[in-house]
């Protein structure tokens, strides 16, 4: 009740929904509230970043990317982490960036009628506009570029895992992930 009071306000000023999901909602039915049941595999360009606050020059990069007539995004999702994930545990391990409480993750694939030079531009487009308010900071989760992969954890974690790698794998024999070499 206290969301629905608080988000009014913004429901009221986007209009109708296209899909009324608002509620509650346990990580499986959250894990496919943006495309609904998996799909089989697809080529795909995303692009994740995670803010503090949103700044109003993210906002109208996403509503820029979402409005295009010939835009190639599946989707584009503001979402705030709350709840469990911004309060872990001491204990939780490396769990990413609890203090930064905003995502916002789009997707497009390259199998929809769009050359990928049009998905490219697109996706750059957004990401360009995001950039100036993002942290520089990933989910592990969402995180599909493992090039990224030390920014879907805090720095002192990073250096945890690196140290422990260097003790229990040392060759870096498991590497075919979002690896974490040796340090």
């Amino acid at each position: 009740e206290t969301a629905e009071r608080l988000l009014r306000p913004l429901l009221e000023a986007a209009g109708p929904p296209l899909l009324d999901r608002f509620g509650p909602a346990g990580f499986a039915e959250a894990s496919q509230a943006a495309a609904g049941p998996p799909l089989p595999p697809m080529a795909v360009r995303d692009h994740l970043d995670l803010f503090g606050t949103v700044p109003d020059s993210a906002l109208d990069a996403i509503v820029e990317a979402a409005t295009d007539p010939g835009s190639p995004l599946a989707f584009a999702e503001l979402r705030h982490w709350g709840g469990a994930m911004a309060r872990p545990s001491p204990d939780a391990g490396p769990v990413g960036h609890p203090g930064l409480p905003f995502s916002v993750a789009a997707m497009a694939p390259y199998d929809r009628g769009h050359p990928p030079e049009r998905v490219d531009a697109a996706m750059d487009r957004l990401a360009a506009g995001l950039r100036p308010g993002a942290s520089g900071a990933s989910f592990l989760t969402f995180l599909s570029d493992p090039a990224r992969t030390e920014t879907a954890y805090t720095a002192g974690n990073y250096r945890r895992l690196a140290g422990l790698k260097r003790v229990w794998d040392s060759d870096n024999f498991f590497r075919l992930n979002h690896n974490i070499p040796p340090g």
